[in-house]
């Protein structure tokens, strides 16, 4: 069912300074750092601690095009910031002593693998690792494999980039699963780790393979509906839940095993009508409702799951009752 719900308030709406579309904001875990990105190529970075009177920090500019996603290190990491863009580059920024001092810490080309499209860190217990997928359906992992001292500019920092084919057609977004474990004596590696994603041909769900050192795949059962076009993937924090934005409607999947209690495979066990299309999907932090973003204007619609299994769409406007 559509209900009306006057829960979302609007705290500042304001000028970021931008010369182009905006095409992606997002918050540091704390709620006090957000990050604008823009089709001006920049990155503007924002202190909202007071966030009826936002302060700019500093304008990251070193993409050589359109920048489409941007995404915050999580806690447990150092401070970092991670930028794809329409160059196709990796940007990982990485703070200096004063909030408003940034610095490219390193960047991974991946030009011959078209637009960078979307970005994502993994959760902490895999290091400082992240993912991204590009325009040729390909899904790459960058992870830092530590630092060594030079002379004269201090410290060196190496990333190591795996990629893989993921989709025909264009990879569209990435998404992490929480970790299983943390691995024994504190160590981080990618052992356990887990990645949905979307492109052209639907959705896709990976596990890094220890034996092998690559990802694989996890099996789906889809039908025609739910591997059109997906726009969006995401992984519901500690489940074995995924929703995707598929057209005009929201895909909530479930990993389960078959009627003899084997052969585990993810299968569509909700679809949820939305009437307009749908562009972008995030679960809250408690992972029981989703973000939905939506329409020619992008607002927003909430959508939770009642106790029975249904769900209902929650229109986010002010003054709705």
């Amino acid at each position: 069912c559509r209900i009306n719900v006057g829960m979302a308030q609007l705290l500042k709406e304001f000028d970021t300074g931008h010369c182009g579309t905006i095409h992606d904001a997002q918050l540091d875990y704390y709620g006090q750092c957000l990050a604008t990105a823009s089709a001006d190529g920049s990155i503007r970075l924002w202190d909202v601690r007071d966030p009826a009177e936002p302060r700019f920090l500093c304008e990251l500019g070193e993409h050589a095009g359109s920048v489409h996603q941007v995404s915050w290190a999580p806690p447990g990491t150092a401070t970092l910031l991670a930028s794809v863009g329409s160059d196709g580059y990796i940007i990982v920024w990485g703070r200096l002593s004063l909030p408003d001092q940034w610095h490219a810490v390193h960047k991974q080309d991946l030009r011959k693998r078209g637009a960078v499209r979307a970005v994502a860190w993994a959760p902490s217990e895999h290091g400082h690792a992240l993912a991204c997928a590009s325009a040729d359906g390909s899904i790459s992992v960058l992870q830092h494999a530590g630092a060594v001292w030079t002379d004269m500019e201090g410290p060196e920092h190496r990333w190591n980039c795996q990629s893989f084919q993921a989709h025909k057609g264009q990879a569209n977004a990435v998404s992490w699963g929480s970790p299983e474990q943390t691995m024994p004596g504190g160590r981080v590696s990618l052992s356990g780790a887990r990645l949905a994603s979307a492109g052209d041909d639907g959705v896709k769900a990976w596990f890094w393979g220890d034996e092998l050192k690559a990802w694989e795949a996890e099996p789906m059962e889809a039908s025609k509906d739910s591997q059109a076009i997906a726009r969006d993937v995401a992984w519901k924090p500690w489940d074995e839940t995924l929703a995707s934005a598929t057209r005009q409607a929201v895909f909530i999947w479930r990993l389960e095993a078959d009627d003899v209690g084997e052969n585990r495979s993810w299968r569509v066990v909700h679809q949820v009508p939305i009437g307009e299309e749908v562009w972008k999907i995030s679960w809250s932090d408690i992972g029981g409702m989703l973000l939905v973003s939506c329409g020619e204007d992008q607002r927003s619609l909430l959508l939770k799951q009642q106790l029975g299994g249904e769900w209902d769409v929650m229109n986010l406007e002010k003054g709705g009752g």
